[in-house]
């Protein structure tokens, strides 16, 4: 059962933020939106008029190419990503399954060394998320007890 919730959870949950991008970047208005899905459903590209995001999950997935060379990537094989190009800026979103806090500490500590200039930092209720701005991008790294890490870059 554990496993059929975990690739539901694969599936639906770059569904839904295609979506939310797509609907807060104005891809909702009526326009023509192409998607595109292969290797058997773990690649998924939905284009819009103004935005285009691609998503990579399941096994073999990689930091996409286009991630922005000022921000260091995380070690380790990350199971979901996530590179859009939207009207006002481009993003891109790693999830790591099997991060730990080891893992999430050594991550915010290789952003700061790459010269990150640290912004937000909270930690509540097994959610711990620090922010940095580098390079002309906002990094967002995420950990969640129990589901692993979560690192977003955006274009500033």
């Amino acid at each position: 059962m554990d496993s059929i919730l975990r690739r539901t959870r694969l599936i639906l949950v770059p569904l839904v933020l295609v979506a939310l991008a797509l609907a807060a970047c104005g891809g909702s208005d009526g326009g023509d939106v192409d998607v595109a899905v292969g290797d058997g459903g773990q690649d998924i590209t939905v284009a819009a008029e103004d935005a285009t995001i691609a998503v990579d999950q399941g096994d073999g997935v990689q930091v996409p190419d286009s991630w922005p060379a000022e921000v260091p990537k995380p070690d380790g094989t990350p199971t979901m990503a996530t590179a859009g190009d939207f009207e006002n800026g481009t993003g891109w979103t790693v999830n790591y399954g099997q991060a730990d806090a080891a893992a999430y500490d050594a991550y915010v500590a290789a952003l700061a060394g790459a010269g990150g200039e640290a912004g937000l930092s909270m930690e509540q209720n097994g959610l711990r998320s620090d922010t940095f701005d580098i390079g002309g991008y906002q990094v967002t790294a995420q950990l969640m007890d129990g589901v692993g890490m979560t690192v977003i870059v955006t274009s500033q």
